[in-house]
């Protein structure tokens, strides 16, 4: 049924939409008096956006920006270093340093409301180094040192959105308790028009320490070098380490889907669509985030030897073979997910099954139809790392020989890996980051949840997050509660196997160098590199090949009937039961549109991990 929409829509906009703009040209002025939709500050928001650089382009989200706003940044650095020498064989140093950048940059509404939209990129760094030599004899000289080193990345909101609460833009005060602290000004997003106001994103560091000791001998023709190297790796992250702790006073979004002039409308543009959704109170979405954090780490330990010899007074060579012991990543509370059991039972098998028996694809028997696998959680059913410690051996080898005085032919060859620790290998914290959604409407517009509109200004955005009939208002993150059911109904990507190998790359070079002019040289050189195990990203669930398109032509038959709706056997009626054995899966499984839904595409029930 093709549902009407708000007549005469368009006058309304402009009319409205020209006074913004007259408010604008005054000058942003904190919180305006006139407000929205039953409280909430239309004009606040509205005000944020630039004013166009074309008059005739009122509603033209593209042109409604500078294009060229200030970069404004600040470096500042200390550095220090102190020399001690106790005696002709004992020699110490310390040094020490700490710098910080800023830089506000992108800032596209400074004009309006300084600092809201400024991707406020923060690198900050801390680090020490203490250094020991002790020179036994001529020949023979131990070096020890240790290290510290504390970097923060990452773009935190500047002090302008800290400053906002979501109640002083309209929105109920239970927001204001849900973000606590870590308050921010409410997103607002569209589909044509720059999204005010972003995820609240906290400096997050990554440590180094590292100790060394070395020890060096001089015997006749040969330079002896051997030595320890350990390095722990720290990283406090969340959310993968991007926007943690996420939209934590509500984030949303305005289209076009409820301001069409029927539900059947094809083709309907977004620009001032979404705009006057927006003016109306009206979101197509509405979700606010519960993002939790981690404490990853990692040891390394690592043994080297070297000898360089003169064999004659023309040729050099060094051998050496380095020993890594590298620990994988371990979460100091085993908050997130390892790997993944395709023979694990899961809570929804035998129904579906049933479901998919009453209503089977002539491709697919129901006896084939097993549905099977799920997660582990670090610590529950599984290791406390993301994979087994690795160990390597890596040999070195190199070559100096003088073919002339003027000409000297060189080389080497060395074996390399690659390393998986927490400094740049985020884990999945899949539970333990969460984020609720209100679902606003059911039949595009025809009717509202939550007794929206049952009174006049009874708006979603006067109570955008209302109280359920478990008594809940909002989703909390389930952590591994929900153990290898947690991921149903969502795509999982995870690292292959727990003897996970990092890359090992073989590097060789060779060059000639000629001395042509007293301060010219000439050099020529080959480099070789070959990496045998390079890793690569593998869909485990595509369909299978036989119901594959042949041929060079594009099938459309084929497509058409993968893509086909059939019925959803995995639709959350068919899993009542679950209410009262597993209620919390069943309240998860309610909100993910993959159960909700009467149909399913083809081509899913026809992937072999179901």
């Amino acid at each position: 049924m093709a549902i009407p929409r708000i007549p005469n829509l368009w006058l309304g906009i402009r009319g409205i939409r020209k006074h913004a703009s007259s408010a604008r040209e005054q000058g942003f002025r904190g919180l305006p008096k006139r407000v929205g939709c039953a409280g909430f500050k239309y004009d606040f928001y509205s005000r944020v956006y630039p004013l166009p650089n074309s008059p005739t382009s009122d509603l033209d989200g593209n042109k409604n920006l500078w294009s060229d706003p200030p970069v404004p940044y600040d470096y500042f650095a200390i550095q220090n270093r102190v020399d001690w020498v106790p005696s002709s064989k004992d020699r110490f140093f310390f040094r020490w340093s700490w710098n910080k950048f800023a830089n506000e940059r992108q800032d596209w509404s400074y004009t309006t409301m300084p600092g809201v939209h400024s991707e406020a990129l923060r690198r900050n760094n801390i680090g020490g180094t203490t250094d020991y030599v002790r020179t036994f004899t001529s020949s023979t000289i131990l070096n020890v040192s240790l290290s510290y080193n504390r970097y923060w990345d990452n773009r935190p909101l500047n002090q302008t959105q800290w400053a906002y609460k979501p109640s002083q833009v309209g929105l109920p005060e239970y927001m204001d308790q849900k973000a606590g602290e870590a308050h921010t000004l409410p997103s607002i997003a569209f589909s044509s028009y720059e999204q005010i106001s972003n995820p609240h994103v906290a400096l997050l560091p990554t440590s180094i320490g590292s100790v060394r000791a070395q020890l060096s001998r001089y015997i006749n023709k040969h330079s002896l070098t051997m030595g320890y190297d350990g390095r722990m790796y720290y990283s406090l992250g969340g959310d993968s380490g991007l926007s943690y702790p996420g939209y934590t006073s509500g984030r949303f979004t305005f289209n076009n889907n409820l301001m069409r002039a029927t539900s059947a409308t094809a083709g309907a543009g977004t620009l001032g669509l979404d705009w006057a959704a927006f003016m109306l109170g009206v979101p197509a979405a509405a979700s606010v985030d519960t993002n939790d954090s981690y404490y990853a780490t990692t040891p390394r330990h690592s043994l080297y030897i070297q000898d360089s010899s003169r064999v004659t007074s023309a040729l050099i060579l060094t051998f050496g073979l380095r020993m890594e012991y590298e620990g994988s990543i371990r979460e100091r509370f085993n908050r997130g997910l390892v790997g993944f059991d395709p023979a694990a039972d899961v809570a929804i098998a035998r129904a579906a099954q049933v479901a998919y028996t009453a209503n089977p694809l002539p491709e697919r028997p129901a006896s084939s139809f097993a549905i099977g696998g799920g997660v582990n959680y670090l610590g529950v059913n599984a290791p406390q790392t993301l994979t087994e410690p690795t160990y390597r051996l890596m040999p070195r080898f190199s070559f100096a020989y003088s073919l002339t005085p003027k000409t000297v032919l060189r080389g080497g060859y060395g074996m390399f890996y690659d390393t998986m620790n927490a400094s740049h290998t985020f884990i999945n914290q899949f539970g333990y980051n969460r984020s609720t959604s209100t679902n606003i409407t059911d039949t595009a517009g025809s009717s509202w949840n939550y007794g929206y509109f049952a009174t006049p200004g009874d708006n979603p955005l006067t109570n955008p997050f209302p109280v359920r009939s478990d008594g809940t208002r909002f989703d909390v993150p389930t952590g591994n509660k929900l153990g290898t059911n947690s991921y149903l109904g969502r795509s999982y990507s995870f690292i292959g196997n727990r003897d996970f190998q990092p890359a090992l790359s073989h590097k060789l070079r060779i060059e000639l160098e000629r001395q042509l002019l007293r301060n010219v040289v000439l050099g020529v050189s080959y480099n070789f590199g070959y990496v045998p195990n390079l890793g690569v990203t593998a869909n485990l669930n595509a369909v299978p090949e036989q119901y594959w398109a042949t041929g060079l032509a594009r099938n459309s038959a084929i497509e058409n009937e993968l893509n086909r709706n059939v019925t959803n056997p995995f639709r959350i009626a068919n899993f009542s039961s679950l209410q009262s054995s597993n209620p919390l899966l069943y309240q998860q499984m309610s909100t993910l549109g993959f159960f909700t839904s009467s149909t399913i595409q083809k081509n899913q029930l026809l992937k072999p991990a179901l």
